[in-house]
């Protein structure tokens, strides 16, 4: 008999033991940022999209968001706001541009779970998966000289990635000596020498990873879905031309070569919008987000359809 009992307690230990387990799996992230959330739309109420996809990046540094696809009910860009509320659910508000919108986010996993949508035409429930495209890596201020009465040092840190490099008499009033964003891995700053003492330190406050113009570079486009105007997947290059506002298309499997101009807006730090008139689809409108200095994502659409899919930017024909 008391082997029973002592049998009945080891599985009802182990009963608890397991349901602590299971209670205790912590799929939400305590951060977004830096974050690729793909939707997959499932269902709806009001005027809002049952069907249809769009992606949502949000920043890696500050609180800015921006929409791609075709199944976002207006949205576009924004800031948002990021609650974790239990190890697996958390709250997304969005201040988009264009409506309000608050998100429940339940995950299953740590990179995918469920969503519901809701803003001022109705509700859309929907599928997600989410990644991070952007961490933030250690930096420093090295190799610190002095030459001519003037201070020299080396900032080392991300390409693509913004940083403030401040300075102080008295490691409390610290100002601005500059603002750095970096183009490579590393640049140097400085400052004429004064009878005060001074301390140098960094810190990134942004991201630029858009470039300033796309002459004479070419775009590497992967499409990965959509119905129009150019194809439904395949690849090709868009070649800008080395001056002036041409362009060459040089098809891939599933696209055709065509030509044309365009004009080019960098819209933020990290989006560029192109509008151009090509010779077989015609009128353009190409938005692209850049997760770092040389990729990211595309939309395109045109009066019969649209398309997305990845890309990356490389220098001259390729």
């Amino acid at each position: 008999m008391k082997l029973s009992i002592n049998y009945r307690l080891l599985l009802s230990l182990l009963c608890l033991l397991s349901a602590i387990a299971v209670r205790a799996q912590d799929y939400a992230p305590v951060s977004l940022a830096g974050s690729l959330l793909t939707f997959t739309n499932t269902s709806s109420t009001g005027t809002l999209l049952a069907t249809g996809k769009y992606r949502l990046f949000t920043a890696p540094i500050g609180s800015n968001y921006y929409v791609l696809g075709n199944g976002g009910n207006g949205l576009t860009s924004g800031t948002y706001s990021y609650t974790k509320t239990t190890n697996n659910t958390a709250t997304l508000i969005l201040n988009d541009t264009q409506t309000a919108a608050a998100m429940a986010l339940t995950f299953s996993n740590s990179t995918a779970g469920s969503s519901s949508l809701n803003n001022s035409s109705g509700a859309q429930g929907s599928t997600f998966t989410v990644t991070n495209f952007s961490t933030l890596s250690a930096f420093s201020v090295v190799l610190p000289s002095v030459t001519n009465h003037q201070f020299q040092a080396w900032l080392g840190g991300q390409a693509g990635f913004v940083y403030t490099v401040q300075t102080a008499s008295n490691l409390t009033n610290w100002s601005v000596l500059t603002n750095l964003p970096l183009a490579d891995v590393s640049t140097n700053f400085g400052e004429a020498l004064t009878t005060t003492r001074h301390f140098y330190r960094a810190l990134v406050t942004g991201t630029q990873f858009a470039p300033a113009t796309l002459t004479n570079t070419t775009l590497n486009l992967s499409i990965t879905e959509g119905t129009a105007p150019l194809a439904t997947h395949g690849i090709y290059q868009w070649m800008a031309a080395t001056n002036g506002t041409g362009y060459t298309i040089a098809a891939g499997p599933g696209v055709t070569n065509s030509t044309g101009t365009y004009t080019f807006t960098k819209t933020s730090p990290d989006t560029v919008q192109i509008t151009a008139t090509d010779s077989l689809a015609g009128t353009l409108k190409e938005k692209l987000y850049f997760t770092s200095p040389n990729t990211g994502y595309f939309f395109i659409t045109n009066a019969t359809g649209w398309q997305s899919g990845k890309f990356t930017l490389g220098l001259g024909p390729v």
